[in-house]
């Protein structure tokens, strides 16, 4: 299994970060590598137990399922489906106040399909795709929820 972590601080509190991370059909507004995320079934209340269906920017999708929920402090998911050459795939991102805003640490672990193979592929392409990814991630997140924080919304 393969493990990826990163840090990023947000001039935010834990709460404006919350708020955008769990407004889960927003992904695609801050997360340049997904152009839509919905809700299966639409509707209802996000919480433990709740798909979100994600269209990836490159094509394809994947849906996955929230598995941790706990207020301005931690949000994991886990992939139940998709296109992608996964076998799991897991991540968990956490919140703690620190400087007046927010340090968000983002950690990940996947396994990819056709054993030996995916091995190969995950140390020559793979790997390095995911942490551009989480980076991008980072990056979209930081800059939607700082501006919402400026411009008070």
């Amino acid at each position: 299994m393969t493990e990826l972590e990163s840090t990023t601080w947000i001039a935010a509190p834990p709460g404006a970060v919350w708020r955008v991370l769990t407004t889960l059909e927003a992904l695609g507004r801050y997360d340049p590598g997904v152009t839509r995320a919905t809700l299966r079934p639409s509707g209802g209340t996000p919480g433990v137990g709740t798909i979100r269906r994600c269209e990836l920017a490159r094509g394809g999708w994947f849906d996955e399922r929230v598995t941790e929920w706990r207020v301005d402090e931690a949000l994991a998911f886990e992939l139940t489906a998709g296109t992608a050459p996964l076998k799991r795939f897991v991540h968990r991102t956490a919140l703690i106040a620190e400087n007046g805003g927010t340090r968000v640490t983002r950690k990940m672990a996947y396994d990819l399909k056709f054993g030996a193979l995916g091995a190969f592929f995950d140390g020559v392409v793979a790997r390095r795709k995911f942490e551009e990814g989480l980076a991008a991630f980072f990056d979209g997140l930081k800059r939607f929820v700082e501006a919402g924080a400026t411009s008070g919304a």
